[in-house]
């Protein structure tokens, strides 16, 4: 995909889910903004973006109790900026797997 567009969105759920609550796998030009989003169970990534390249995440608070603001995976990711979220100092910023370089992402 290219150009999504994801702003003020409210995610929140009822039951407890092991999956990240958003997803982003070979996306081009994305740019998250103000979403309020439920942590999920056992540790998973709030944000999983797989092959993502050139994305803004701006203007999130992080759920209390996520272990992970976003988790960036594979080869091509790159050009992902984190700017202006509130993520609590005992959570990781970033995580990264898959062949995912420590460069392709950066905090601001």
């Amino acid at each position: 995909a290219d150009r999504v567009r994801l702003r003020n969105i409210e995610h929140i759920i009822d039951k407890p889910d092991g999956r990240p609550a958003v997803v982003s796998e070979d996306v081009e030009d994305l740019i998250m903004a103000g979403l309020e989003l439920s942590a999920p169970e056992g540790g998973a990534p709030l944000i999983a973006l797989k092959n993502t390249r050139r994305a803004f995440l701006t203007g999130m608070r992080s759920p209390a109790d996520c272990k992970i603001f976003a988790q960036v995976s594979g080869p091509q990711s790159s050009g992902i900026e984190l700017v202006g979220n509130s993520i609590p100092r005992k959570q990781k910023a970033v995580s990264y797997a898959d062949g995912a370089r420590t460069e392709a992402a950066s905090i601001g």
